[in-house]
């Protein structure tokens, strides 16, 4: 059977993926990605600057007296005055972060409406002492892919560990 030359010329060539030439300082050759980029995460303390309002009002909010949210509400506008909305942002999250910490491992998960999940599960996780405030204060300055992860890893860690042991001991007993 005879082939049509045009049918030659369109057959798929093969793609070298180094340069054939010997001595080339050439870059190797790389293959189309369709693959659609991401957007890099914000840093966590960028992230939360829409939420400010409503982690501002949660703070208030967990104040014990009249006393204590006139504290909070003076320190809030001396901050934002004398240092301005970037440093008022990581003195607002400490403040609810030690809030979350001050209410003895149980937070009103009604006072919780309005916050975004991944921060609800930060203060949880503050609140019951899985995540030391130092820790979540370190957090601030990642990326939000990896304060996801570690939200996600640390409630494994805080539910599961003791689950997955206890499953350990007695699946080895049994073998025994």
């Amino acid at each position: 059977m005879r082939q049509h030359p045009t049918a030659l010329q369109s057959a798929p060539q093969a793609v070298p993926l180094l340069s054939a030439e010997a001595g080339s300082t050439s870059a190797p050759r790389r293959l189309a990605s369709f693959h659609t980029q991401r957007p890099p995460e914000p840093a966590l303390r960028d992230w939360l600057q829409p939420s400010r309002d409503a982690l501002f009002r949660w703070t208030m909010g967990m104040a014990a007296s009249d006393e204590g949210r006139r504290a909070i509400a003076g320190m809030a506008v001396a901050i934002q005055r004398l240092r301005g909305p970037e440093a008022f942002g990581v003195w607002l999250y400490g403040a609810a972060l030690q809030a979350a910490q001050h209410q003895g491992g149980r937070l009103p998960e009604e006072s919780l409406v309005g916050l975004p999940p991944e921060l609800r599960g930060l203060l949880r996780l503050v609140a019951r002492g899985d995540l030391r405030r130092e820790e979540a204060t370190a957090l601030l300055a990642q990326r939000m892919d990896f304060v996801r992860s570690r939200v996600v890893h640390t409630r494994l860690a805080s539910y599961g560990a003791h689950m997955l042991l206890d499953g350990a001991v007695s699946s080895f007993q049994e073998s025994v």
